[in-house]
């Protein structure tokens, strides 16, 4: 596997946790939690070719703050 065929399948994961999870429980994994991480995913992946990607996920990483 490539770097970015492990990239993909991360975001992919994510994508799929922040359908299916919800904030009800503290000390588990949570949607907030996804959300970060992915965030953090397309940061690291530099998105800077996708503007409005980036800029979402600078929005979403100062709401979840």
């Amino acid at each position: 596997d490539s770097t970015a065929d492990i990239y993909a399948l991360n975001v992919s994961d994510l994508k799929t946790a922040i359908d299916n999870l919800d904030n009800t429980y503290k000390g588990r994994a949570s949607k907030v939690a996804a959300q970060a991480l992915l965030a953090k995913v397309y940061l690291t992946l530099k998105i800077m070719g996708k503007p409005k990607t980036y800029v979402k996920m600078l929005l979403l990483l100062v709401e979840l703050v």
